[in-house]
């Protein structure tokens, strides 16, 4: 039998995890928004080079499902970003991560 290795976890509290989180979605946020642009490219190409009239409802068709994909993603993605925000209201240990920091600078 084939052996793991060994992970090391790094402790992390919190404020950091919510922050990761937040962090992730920026990133996946990103990555959707050059999809768009993307398919923005992609039908405008469509739209110049089409010489018929069933070319451009292939592409426009294309484009739009992919559309459609990206908005059930942003669905997603905002559900998760209200359970993070709640997450933070209801603990308000990035609040107190915070305060503690701007306490620290002060000194």
């Amino acid at each position: 039998m084939m052996n793991l290795p060994s992970l090391s976890v790094p402790k992390i509290d919190r404020c950091d995890a919510i922050n990761l989180l937040l962090t992730s979605i920026a990133a996946e946020e990103l990555a959707l928004a050059k999809v768009i642009q993307e398919e923005a490219n992609k039908l405008e190409k469509g739209i110049c080079l089409s010489r018929r009239l069933k070319d451009l409802f292939e592409v426009n068709d294309s484009v739009n499902s992919l559309i459609k994909t990206v908005i059930k993603k942003e669905i997603i993605i905002l559900l998760t970003l209200e359970e993070i925000i709640d997450l933070d209201e209801k603990c308000n240990c990035c609040k107190e991560h915070r305060e503690r920091e701007e306490e620290e600078e002060e000194e």
